[in-house]
């Protein structure tokens, strides 16, 4: 989700020293319809690419390069599932590769965070 108008003194309030919106960072009052727009126009083209390459090559570097979990230890969600472990990179299919007890896993859905091994981020 985006958080767009919460102020500074909510995320105080609610213990949330990490977070932030767009209202708080940069001022910016930006309506829920503006963007929704921006952001379906946005996924059109990337969806466009993956359609057209029929896989999710033309979008894996950038989204190596853009993800907080590479090299970071993560908790993950999956499948009934929840561990701890060190995300070592993006598969050439788009799934996150997770180091688990010595083994690399590849989640393929689920929730990877670093939220709560150093609080909010």
């Amino acid at each position: 989700g985006f958080n767009l108008l919460a102020t500074e003194g909510y995320y105080r309030a609610e213990n949330l020293p990490h977070a932030g919106s767009v209202f708080s960072l940069t001022g910016l009052r930006l309506s829920p319809e503006t963007v929704r727009e921006q952001y379906l126009a946005e996924f059109a083209a990337l969806f466009d690419k993956y359609r057209l390459a029929g896989s999710f090559a033309p979008l894996a570097e950038e989204y190596r390069a853009s993800s907080v979990n590479i090299g970071r230890q993560v908790r993950v969600i999956w499948e009934r599932e929840e561990a701890e472990g060190l995300c070592t990179g993006i598969a050439p299919d788009g799934t996150l590769l997770v180091e688990i007890d010595g083994e690399e896993r590849s989640i393929r859905s689920g929730e990877a965070s670093v939220r709560g091994l150093y609080g909010y981020i």
